[in-house]
């Protein structure tokens, strides 16, 4: 009996702290790296769209990209990730909305020995 108790008081303090779990969410217009615009490419002839703006995010300390738009440009870009520099045919990220898990932090103090109390058997 005590065990089934202690099972759902358990869930029960799961389900609070999933619950407060945000998801925090920055939009950067326009995405800038080293001081020049982010291309949409991880590196020249790699993966573009999703896959550079995630890593984009991810350069600037975020999880993924959840939104997130570019266009060709004749201006030079730099690849995330690498930091190389695109200076033809660039792919340069207009707006990314970054996401990342907020985790709760819980601070509990320690008790004093006079605190402890007695356990049963």
């Amino acid at each position: 009996m005590i065990s089934r108790l202690m099972m759902s008081a358990l869930l029960l303090a799961a389900s609070v702290v999933a619950a407060e779990a945000k998801v925090e969410t920055k939009t950067f217009s326009p995405p800038i790296l080293g001081g020049a615009r982010a291309d949409a490419c991880v590196k020249k002839g790699g993966a573009c769209g999703q896959a550079g703006a995630d890593k984009f995010c991810r350069e600037v300390g975020y999880q993924k990209a959840r939104k997130f738009s570019f266009e060709s440009t004749s201006a030079q870009t730099v690849y995330p990730g690498s930091g190389a520099t695109c200076t033809t045919g660039c792919k340069a990220l207009v707006s990314v909305a970054c996401m990342k898990d907020s985790k709760p932090t819980f601070s509990v103090a320690p008790l004093k020995p006079d605190e402890w109390g007695e356990v049963e058997d």
